[in-house]
């Protein structure tokens, strides 16, 4: 064997004894959160070593899939904290260049942490059941985002600088005190899964349109009374969920988009029944879709 692959082999091994290090620690709500952070960066330490040895010596072509997998794992999750606290932030700022993945559950933060804003490589963002009210300016700097999870926080407003991510797939919204959205977010134009159920919305407005790769879209338990007649304009639309809201009638131009597989229309005051009569005799009639209240599936109205 030689010395690189030696060197690789042992880099390899200590990265994997930190795998298991950090995930015992996660499930461990006693470990002192201070060694778990340092254990994160002696990983990605590591992580950059082995690239560096890349780099500088040819790498094998069974080593590849290690590396890619690697460089996948450049991560951290932190849960059940108060707040970020001076290590964890100098941890941030030393290494801010290689996160790509930031989890923060059950935590007690009404706004998002500064230090968080300075992780611009950040492609997941995932801060789930915490206190947070409202957005940083400094927020703006995370552009290349492609995932943005704020479920159960306490959100009211979305600021207008939500048109800078132009990359962003997945925004989950849910469980907030969302009332309207700004112009801005319907210029994501990458954006294919949106959910804001369980919010306070009282309308969509008509340039929903503009998110023309949406597929899936989530507006259960709102305050909805009507729908732009615009959203029969988002021709990928997969699912649709409208369910617990106060809608008195659907839009008939929903029926043009073909591959619109899923409507849940539960729990409306509809009046116009012959909407749905329509919607029903649709080119293949098992494509909308009401909750059976006497089964667990779904059935046709």
């Amino acid at each position: 064997m030689s010395r690189i692959t030696e060197q690789r082999n042992n880099l390899v091994k200590e990265i994997r004894r930190l795998e298991e290090f950090i995930m015992e620690a996660r499930s461990d709500t006693d470990r002192d959160s201070s060694l778990v952070m340092k254990a994160y960066e002696k990983r990605l330490k590591l992580f950059k070593a082995y690239k560096d040895l890349k780099y500088e010596y040819p790498i094998e072509k069974a080593e590849k899939d290690i590396l890619k997998q690697i460089e996948k794992k450049i991560q951290i999750k932190i849960n059940h904290v108060k707040d970020i606290d001076g290590d964890t932030k100098a941890y941030y700022s030393n290494n801010k260049d290689g996160i790509k993945e930031l989890v923060i559950k059950n935590c007690n933060f009404s706004t998002i942490p500064e230090s968080i804003c300075e992780l611009k490589s950040l492609k997941r963002l995932i801060l789930i059941n915490n206190s947070i009210k409202f957005f940083p300016e400094s927020f703006a700097n995370i552009v290349f985002l492609k995932e943005l999870n704020l479920n159960k926080n306490l959100i009211k407003q979305l600021p207008e600088f939500f048109s800078e991510f132009v990359y962003l797939e997945t925004i989950v919204l849910s469980n907030n005190k969302l009332r309207f959205l700004p112009e801005s977010f319907f210029s994501l134009k990458a954006l294919s899964t949106l959910y804001l159920d369980n919010n306070k919305l009282q309308q969509i407005p008509d340039t929903i349109s503009r998110l023309t790769n949406l597929s899936t879209l989530s507006l259960e338990n709102n305050r909805l009374e009507k729908l732009p007649p615009t959203i029969s304009d988002l021709r990928n639309l997969y699912f649709l969920d409208l369910r617990n809201n106060l809608l008195t009638s659907i839009p008939i131009p929903l029926v043009d988009i073909e591959d619109l597989a899923f409507i849940g229309i539960d729990n409306n005051p509809i009046v116009r029944k012959d909407d749905l009569i329509y919607l029903i005799n649709i080119k293949n009639k098992e494509l909308i879709q009401s909750e059976d209240k006497e089964s667990n599936g779904f059935n046709l109205f």
